[in-house]
């Protein structure tokens, strides 16, 4: 056991209680570093715990509602701290998805009273910067979750005819402030 001496003794873990309270302390200056929400990678990196340690300590918090958490399109899971206000239009999306629908948006508002919107994924693919496979993907997943109707599906020979209807959740957002 020569130079057992010399060795450092690994850091001593703090209760799982001390670690919540830890994060509870923390989470303004982790909320200014990352304003569209807090990852479990995000608190991994900050404080290099295990996932599962990580895990345990948010539903510590979520139990004593510290904090609030979300789950994105990209089914990643956010926290926030309890009453802060989510800035971000659908934050709940992809930014491809936030892309999309904010694309289709702006379409509708210069087109007024129209809710529907006639295009081809090769047009969305290139207007969002996206292959034609992603933004498939994107549409359905935004069918899927209720913000837009697939009224009238592209088919094959005939991709100039694809209209989508914008739905209320999606018509409802004020993007003008």
């Amino acid at each position: 056991m020569a130079g057992a001496d010399n060795e450092p003794s690994p850091p001593l873990k703090i209760s799982t209680q001390e670690f919540a309270n830890e994060i509870q302390r923390d989470l303004p200056d982790l909320i200014k570093r990352f304003p569209q929400g807090i990852s479990i990678s995000n608190l991994q990196e900050e404080y290099g715990e295990s996932t599962a340690r990580i895990k345990t300590v948010i539903s510590i918090l979520l139990q004593h509602h510290h904090i609030q958490q979300t789950q994105a399109a990209s089914r990643m899971y956010y926290i926030y701290p309890r009453d802060y206000k989510i800035d971000t239009p659908l934050h709940n999306l992809t930014e491809l998805q936030r892309s999309i629908c904010f694309f289709l948006l702006d379409i509708v508002k210069k087109n007024p009273p129209a809710t529907a919107v006639k295009t081809n994924y090769t047009y969305l693919a290139r207007h969002v910067e996206c292959s034609n496979g992603g933004i498939k993907s994107a549409i359905l997943r935004l069918a899927s979750l209720g913000y837009i109707s697939i009224t009238s599906p592209s088919q094959r020979g005939l991709s100039s005819q694809l209209t989508i209807q914008l739905l209320q959740p999606l018509l409802d957002l004020n993007l003008d402030t």
